[in-house]
């Protein structure tokens, strides 16, 4: 989704419909990149497959955009190309976040505002799934609605979960890519679809260090393996007006009935010392952090088997190790 920022069936890794339980989770990890804060979020049921973990998710239960989650403008300003983005175009109710386009001189030089919420400063992670469920305009000549991912710092990363370029009943997966070296990057696959502003579909992509899938309503439907984002990436939605487009009608409205990032635990792979008394963690100042565990708590290695270890100081020790230590450092005393 650049625009003025310049900024065969398979089924997908995750279900459709879910059970919602509200729950508080902390995130704390990793070197996939999610930020360390806590939310109230609800935790659904397990996706097909293994080791998913809910770590962002915003189900638009209440009755204003949640800004302990979302930005109600882009990293670098409110402006996008043709359109100005307000809070005013953001309205949640019924569960749904509703994103307007409106023909209305929101600023100077825009005579259209729209919305748009972003995670920027609040989340960001790198690799997993990302989903929405939402219906999309039905003036698709002359808009552009889109979820996506993205890094503003260079080596600037993209991932277009979806956007219709002004397309009817068709999708369009993107990812981007600015250089170092002024090199720009967009591969790109499209998946012709029904209708997309007559019901609600379940849009979402998978994301790891070599590829990005794309999923629809539970189907994948593209892959794209060049130049896949390798840095932390915040969540975007958004609507847009196509550049010197004349609509005849002065506001359109698209919907999302949720947005959720799932990871694959560990949530810290390439954090992880294998070390059973340290607890490994991101912390963006150091990247991994190796905190110890509780001395005494019971572990287990190669030469320790079944949990007949403790550790301590963040080491895994024998009984006899564990008696002697104390036992030594007080003759020494």
């Amino acid at each position: 989704m650049r625009r003025g920022l310049h900024v065969a069936t398979e089924r997908g890794p995750l279900a459709v419909t879910r059970e919602r339980k509200n729950v508080r989770l902390r995130i704390t990890c990793a070197a996939l990149g999610v930020a360390s804060l806590v939310f109230a979020i609800p935790v659904l049921a397990d996706p097909p497959g293994s080791g998913w973990t809910l770590v962002f998710a915003d189900e638009f239960n209440g009755t204003a955009v949640d800004t302990s989650k979302w930005n109600t403008c882009f990293d670098i300003g409110c402006g996008n190309g043709p359109v100005f983005s307000t809070a005013n175009n953001l309205h949640v109710g019924d569960g749904v976040l509703t994103v307007a386009l409106r023909q209305d001189n929101p600023a100077p030089g825009y005579s259209w505002s729209s919305g748009a919420i972003s995670s920027h400063d609040k989340f960001e992670f790198l690799y997993g799934y990302m989903e929405t469920r939402a219906r999309l305009s039905p003036h698709a000549q002359a808009t552009n609605p889109a979820f996506w991912a993205r890094r503003l710092l260079l080596p600037s990363e993209e991932i277009d979960v979806f956007e219709t370029l002004y397309r009817p009943n068709k999708l369009f997966f993107t990812l981007h890519c600015d250089t170092f070296d002024n090199s720009v990057c967009s591969p790109q696959t499209s998946y012709d679809g029904p209708d997309f502003s007559a019901n609600f579909h379940v849009i979402g992509a998978y994301w790891d260090a070599s590829r990005v899938e794309f999923y629809v309503d539970g189907t994948k439907r593209g892959t794209l393996t060049q130049y896949v984002p390798q840095h932390p990436l915040y969540v975007i939605a958004n609507h847009y007006l196509k550049a010197n487009a004349n609509p005849s009608w002065a506001e359109d409205t698209i919907s999302f009935d949720y947005i959720r990032v799932w990871q694959q635990v560990p949530i810290c792979p390439g954090c992880n010392d294998n070390d059973p008394c340290t607890a490994d963690n991101y912390d963006p100042a150091i990247h991994c952090r190796h905190t110890p565990v509780t001395d005494g708590t019971a572990c287990s290695t190669t030469t320790c088997p079944n949990g007949t270890c403790t550790c301590r100081a963040g080491r895994c020790v024998s009984p006899i190790e564990s008696w002697l230590v104390p036992v030594l450092g007080s003759m020494l005393e």
